[in-house]
């Protein structure tokens, strides 16, 4: 059962709060949470490996991505957003 005396006091505080001053992140705050990164990468390889077919169709590129698409879906942009949230 939930005590609610026990919750009266408690406020949620998220782990790293931008400053109020500058609206960024502290370098203290990014060195917390270093896996963090991995959800910025893990975007950008689901959009390389998207990008990979319309560049193909334009010409573009001279290789097939049959290979570097799948690639690039299941280990860059999977593989970062499971590390980065096992991780943390």
């Amino acid at each position: 059962m939930l005590d609610r005396r026990r919750l009266r006091g408690w406020r949620w505080r998220p782990v790293s709060t931008p400053s109020p001053t500058t609206g960024r992140l502290s370098w203290s705050s990014r060195l917390r949470e270093p896996f963090r990164v991995f959800f910025p990468l893990g975007t950008l390889a689901g959009v390389v490996g998207v990008l990979l077919w319309p560049f193909h169709h334009a010409g573009l590129l001279a290789d097939h991505p049959g290979v570097s698409h799948p690639r690039l879906m299941a280990h860059g942009f999977l593989g970062s957003f499971i590390l980065g949230f096992l991780a943390t």
